[in-house]
Formats: C-alpha cells, sequence, structure tokens
C-alpha cells in the first residue's frame, strides 16, 4: 500500500480543515435557525393545529442531523490529531499504512480496507 506523500498530506490536512469549517458553519446556523421567523412559525403552526406528532417529527429530524453532523466533526478532529501527532494513515487495527486512495476517498479513516471488511463483518 502507498502511504500518502508529504504534499497528498497536506492536501488532506487541508480538506479536513475545510470540511471541519463547512461542520461548523452547519452547526452554528442550525442552532441559531430557532431564531428566524419562519422556522418558528413552521413549529408553531404545528403546535397550533394540535400536531405534536408533526412537531416531535420535525424535532426529532433536527436533533438526528445535528447528531450526524457533531459525529462527522469528532471524527475529522481526531483525524486532524492524528495528522499533527504523525500517525496518520496507520490502521489502529493492524498498524499497516492505509492506502493513499483510501485517505483520499475517507480522509478520516482509521482502519486499511482489509480491517474494514473485517470489523463491518463481524458487526453485520
Amino acid at each position: 500500500m502507498t502511504q500518502p506523500s508529504q504534499p497528498d498530506l497536506h492536501a488532506i490536512e487541508a480538506g479536513l480543515r475545510e470540511r471541519r469549517k463547512d461542520i461548523l458553519g452547519a452547526l452554528y446556523r442550525r442552532l441559531h435557525q430557532a431564531d428566524a421567523p419562519d422556522e418558528l412559525a413552521m413549529i408553531n403552526y404545528f403546535e397550533t393545529i394540535d400536531d405534536r406528532a408533526g412537531a416531535a417529527s420535525m424535532n426529532e429530524t433536527e436533533v438526528a442531523q445535528l447528531q450526524h453532523e457533531m459525529d462527522e466533526l469528532r471524527q475529522l478532529d481526531l483525524a486532524l490529531a492524528r495528522v499533527i501527532s504523525g500517525d496518520y494513515g496507520q490502521c489502529a487495527a493492524c498498524a499497516e499504512p492505509i492506502g493513499a486512495a483510501r485517505l483520499q476517498a475517507e480522509p478520516a479513516a482509521t482502519m486499511c480496507l482489509a480491517c474494514q471488511a473485517k470489523a463491518e463483518q463481524r458487526a453485520g
């Protein structure tokens, strides 16, 4: 397996930082959308027509999206920490290098393809 070159590593790090910035922006907007009159109007509409299920469904969807974005942010932060520590690109399961193509496709990957496949087989 080919590990990423130094220029590739810098490009991956820049991509991780850019994606992190995008997610932080999305989280900020999502957390502050309750201040938006149109969002409040929709929630108030559901409550006014006594459709608590509709309001609850909207809230559940929002919470699920927030959870997804927070999980991705954690993965990005862990990947950036591995870049800084020099451990980036090393499989957490077998300690072999994670291929450059896999890291470019999935920059937050912690396992090589073989170990990832084994982990998914055990989980599934």
